[in-house]
């Protein structure tokens, strides 16, 4: 038996709401530790994220939410903001944006305006996120 498990639904936010209502409701009824919601594409805004999350939040109350956002029209973290502040429980984010495409919700943006914009602190030692961020865009070496 594993401890935790969850569930990815990629590209949710094109998907039809009333399937993707169902297949919450189902991975809730399963037990699901989370259900990470993919706008896999990059196509949602901020006030479509608030809508899709808060609907989720609303009706799968028990299940944990986690927002993955792609930033193929700059809107990643801006996207994760708006998850986190209508009730998303965890964010995909990476290092310096770094992902498929146009990238993903940057750790050291959504950090940052979480504290900043929601009054959440994420327990990240933000002294280090410029070392951090150095060092994932140094080029490997040999290169």
């Amino acid at each position: 038996m594993f401890p935790a498990l969850s569930v990815g639904a990629q590209d949710a936010s094109r998907a039809d709401r009333s399937f993707l209502l169902e297949f919450a409701q189902a991975a809730q009824q399963a037990g699901l530790s989370r259900l990470r919601i993919a706008d896999t594409v990059g196509l949602l805004n901020p006030l479509q994220t608030s809508e899709l999350i808060g609907m989720l939040r609303t009706e799968v109350p028990a299940l944990p939410l986690e927002f993955h956002g792609h930033n193929d029209l700059g809107m990643a973290t801006a996207n994760t903001i708006a998850a986190l502040a209508v009730g998303a429980d965890y964010a995909s984010v990476t290092v310096n944006g770094l992902g498929e495409r146009a990238g993903n919700a940057s750790l050291e943006e959504v950090v940052m305006a979480a504290r900043l914009t929601l009054d959440v602190d994420c327990g990240v030692d933000t002294r280090q996120l410029a070392t951090l961020s150095d060092l994932v865009a140094r080029p490997p070496a040999g290169l």
